[in-house]
Parts: C-alpha cells; structure tokens; sequence
C-alpha cells in the first residue's frame, strides 16, 4: 500500500513538469518547434510554449547590438512565458530615479505589420524597443500579463521614434500592472495614437505606475503621444499612480482611472521643468480621486468638471503656469461663492475660502486670516501648503497663495520659487484664524 502511494506522489510531481529556458541567439525570423543552437525569436516563443511550466526567453546574441529583429508576420500568443530582454549581454535596466537610462540592446521591429506583434497571457516582457505596426497594436496582454521596462515606439539610442498608432493593449478581467514601483519597472511611451488602450473586457485591478508618457527617455524632450490612456473598461478599479503625462496631442487621459496619485502631467519628469509642448486634458468622472499630482503648462483647465458629476475628490495637487481655470467646476470659467453654498452644480460648486491676511511672523511662521462660507453646520478639511525649502519670500507667498485657492500657483515669476523644489505639507506652522 506504502508503494503505491509513494508511485502516485511522483507521478503527481512529475506531471507538472520543469521550467525552461529557451535563448535566443540569431536574429534571423525563422519559424520552428525547436530551440537549438542557433534559435530565433519565433523558434524560442514556439518552443516554450510547447513545453510545460513558466519558461522563460532569454537572450544572447552574439555582436555588440542593439540587435535588430525584423519580423516579417505577427508572433501570435505566448502562455505563461517571459520575455527577458535584459538579460542580452551588456543590456542594463533602468537605475535613474525619474527617467530612463536603460540599456536596451534588443529591437522586437513590427513597423511592416498589419496584425498586433505579439499577445502576452499571463507572462511578462521586459527589456525590449518594440516598433508598433502603423494601425495596429504592438502588444496585447491578456489573464494577468506584466509588461514592465520596454520602450514603445523608440528605438535604444533614446532618439529614433517610430510613430505607430497602439503601444499597448489590456483585454482581460484579471489584475494587471504597466510598469511598477521599482525605477528598473519603468516603461516608456512615445510617438503613439494611443499609447495604452484598455478594452470593455478589462474589468479587474488595472495599475498604470511609474511610466513616462509623450517624452523621450531623458524624461526631458518631446515625442508626443496623441491619447496617453483610453479605456473602455471598468473606470472604479483602476489607479494612475507616479506617472509622467506631457505632451499629447488629444486628451491626455480619456475615461480611465478612479484614484490618481503623484503623477506629473505637462512637466519633465523631474516634475519642475517646462518641455515646451501641449498637454491636453484629462476627462473625469464622478467619484474620482485627485492627490499629490503636479498640473503645469495647460493651456486650457486639465480637470474641467461637468455640472452632472459629484464626488470628485482634490487633494494636496500642485499647479504650475497655465492661464485657464485648473479645476474648472461645470466647465464654464471661474465660479465665485455665493452667500450659503446653495448652488448646484459640479462637486455642487463647493465655495472656496478666502484670506483676508497672510502675514510672515518669523522664518518658519506665517499668519494668515481668512474665512469659509459654505453650507451651515458642515464639516469641512481645509489643507495648507509650503513649501519645503527654508525660503522666506518663497513660502510667504506660496503659503498665501495656497491657502487662497487651495493650489499652487505659482507661475515661475520668481527665480528663488523656481528653485524650491518639491511641495509637502506641515513644511512651516501656520497660525490660523478662522
């Protein structure tokens, strides 16, 4: 008895069978079920698929590179396999805290194609310049696929786009990131129609973090992208979190996302500097949440908020230049308080409060004095700001200016404010009389 049981716990182990690894050593576009000496990019994705476990596809190709593979048709599905560009010799993931300084040494070059390069279920690509095909999408990622550290649409020197018309594409209901929170995550975006595109079937967890979008991979020169983000999918569970967003061509994102943190839209990615190009605006949706993300350079409002829509939560966003309303409540220009706050409208047309002294006590005091007249017997937070810079004329102003319309506005007038750097509150004590 002791014997058959031991015979059926190994044939249970063993049916499962071992991951492989599968290397790619030509950059030839020959077709084949065998990964040999000499074995292509097709030959090794056909092979792990056919083999059992979560393999893996791995490079060396000899020569210095980057190695260029052209694909003459489309490389069809991989199940739960990964794509690992950076393990190419000399091939090196991001380590730069805000940009991309990656070495990429392979190019996956779909630009002649008229079908989507390659579906991604559940495994994951790093560590490709993937040339999308012009009215296509370069990939589709599908049951909780990864893509994380690739470039779309610019080839490794960090300067050659390639305009193409999808990056990317998520179609199904299970949890997927685009990027991730370490730097070596980073994805960047360039060059596209549509940079990332969301189906109607991607209902689950979708998280968008740390990607540069419409910016070369020095995270400073334009390559823009007409639409950063569109979905179609399920708006409450998906989250935008510490993205770059500038210079696109269309609105930047279009009915994506239900919680949005820390994201730079229309600045370098050090979050500071100008890149000279149009971002356009985000649409919203009630119920959204807005938090420590930085707004500049818009030329219109980047959050106008409709009359319909409630529940739009802002909080701790910095805004920088721009001329237009930043949060436009009812799309209609700027909206001033009425008596009680019994209007209706957007986010029902909160009044905003109003400062009647800002004054510096001493180095790291100010005064301020103001009032809020809103809705009676209400409960409401009200959120102060400074700068984290030892700055006297800086944070007087900044502080009063915050206070009073509840962002920055700092329109760079000022070479010490252009210097101060990162916002963050509880930076200086402030007195208040309410």
């Amino acid at each position: 008895m002791a014997r058959s049981v031991a015979g059926w716990l190994l044939l249970l182990v063993t049916s499962f069978g071992h991951a492989a690894t599968f290397t790619v050593t030509s950059t030839a576009d020959t077709a084949g079920a065998s990964c040999a000496a000499v074995c292509t990019l097709r030959q090794a994705l056909t092979a792990a698929n056919n083999a059992a476990g979560a393999d893996t596809v791995a490079f060396n190709i000899p020569g210095v590179g980057p190695h260029r593979i052209t694909l003459g048709s489309a490389l069809g599905t991989i199940n739960l396999v990964t794509i690992d560009g950076y393990t190419q010799p000399g091939a090196q993931a991001n380590t730069h805290a805000h940009a991309s300084n990656a070495v990429l040494k392979i190019i996956v070059d779909g630009r002649t194609l008229t079908q989507t390069i390659l579906t991604v279920t559940g495994g994951s690509v790093r560590g490709l310049s993937i040339i999308g095909p012009p009215g296509n999408f370069g990939l589709n990622v599908t049951d909780g696929g990864t893509v994380a550290g690739n470039w779309f649409g610019v080839e490794p020197d960090g300067t050659t786009t390639v305009a193409h018309s999808r990056s990317l594409t998520v179609n199904s209901s299970s949890t997927h990131t685009v990027g991730g929170a370490a730097n070596a995550d980073r994805n960047v975006f360039v060059a596209a129609s549509t940079a990332l595109r969301f189906e109607s079937a991607a209902t689950g967890i979708n998280t968008v973090r740390n990607n540069i979008f419409g910016l070369l991979p020095d995270g400073v020169t334009p390559a823009a992208v007409d639409f950063a983000i569109v979905s179609i999918g399920n708006l409450s569970t998906q989250s935008v979190i510490a993205n770059t967003i500038s210079c696109t061509g269309g609105i930047a994102l279009q009915s994506f996302g239900r919680v949005f943190e820390q994201n730079r839209f229309g600045t370098t990615t050090d979050g500071i500097g100008n890149p000279g190009c149009t971002t356009e605006r985000l649409s919203t949706f009630s119920n959204q949440s807005f938090s420590f993300n930085t707004f500049a350079n818009f030329a219109s409002s980047p959050l106008p908020v409709a009359s319909t829509l409630t529940g739009i939560v802002l909080r701790s966003n910095r805004i920088v230049g721009g001329t237009a309303v930043p949060f436009d409540l009812n799309n209609n220009g700027f909206t001033f308080n009425d008596e009680t706050d019994a209007d209706t409208g957007a986010n029902n047309l909160q009044n905003y409060p109003t400062i009647s002294e800002s004054r510096r006590i001493d180095d790291d005091q100010v005064l301020m004095a103001g009032q809020l007249r809103s809705t009676p017997g209400t409960s409401f937070a009200l959120e102060f700001f400074c700068l984290a810079r030892d700055h006297a004329s800086c944070i007087e102003r900044v502080c009063a200016g915050q206070r009073r319309t509840h962002f920055d506005r700092d329109d760079h007038s000022d070479d010490g404010c252009r210097r101060c750097g990162e916002f963050r509150t509880g930076a200086c004590r402030i007195r208040r009389q309410w």
